[in-house]
């Protein structure tokens, strides 16, 4: 059961020029914080089969990891 933890902080800040201003704008500030967790399950599941010394026939199965 692989396990998941994600934390993501990101800061931007824009601040007009006194030259070249934009009208009605003075300044900008975002944050964003992402916080994620959880648990996975998946499995995996494969046959070899030989019918003889020099020749292989192989299946193999595999599901996708989804996170609760």
């Amino acid at each position: 059961m692989p396990l998941v933890n994600y934390t993501e902080f990101r800061d931007y800040s824009e601040v007009d020029g006194p030259e070249d201003g934009v009208q009605f704008f003075n300044d900008l500030t975002y944050n964003s914080y992402i916080n994620s967790s959880g648990y996975g399950v998946n499995g995996k599941f494969g046959i070899t089969f030989k019918p003889n010394k020099n020749f292989n026939i192989a299946f193999a199965a595999h599901t996708l990891q989804n996170y609760l």
